[in-house]
């Protein structure tokens, strides 16, 4: 029942071909009902496109401008995270 995570599968083309041979020998018959495949990647002409059809497909679109990204990016950071800080006086400049 363990998750799987491959980020940016994009940078890594000559792994696809193999990528996509072990998604096809996958059987949900066999597999844990927890077990899940994440895969991350921007739009690629090496990504197959089975693997594509085979799953379901989330998108993030980003914000636009570097302000929204930065703003979108600080938002993200939960507020306990600031307090793990083991040089405040040096955070806070």
């Amino acid at each position: 029942g363990k998750w799987v995570l491959l980020q940016n599968c994009h940078l890594a083309p000559s792994f696809m071909t193999t990528l996509e041979g072990l998604v096809e020998k996958l059987n949900p018959e066999e597999l844990n009902q927890d077990f899940r495949l994440w895969l991350t990647a921007c739009p690629s002409p090496a990504f197959p496109i089975s693997i594509l059809q085979l799953g379901i497909k989330m998108t993030i679109e980003p914000p636009k401008g570097l302000k929204q990204a930065m703003l979108r990016a600080f938002m993200s950071i939960d507020e306990s995270w600031f307090d793990t800080c083991t040089k405040p006086k040096e955070f806070h400049k």
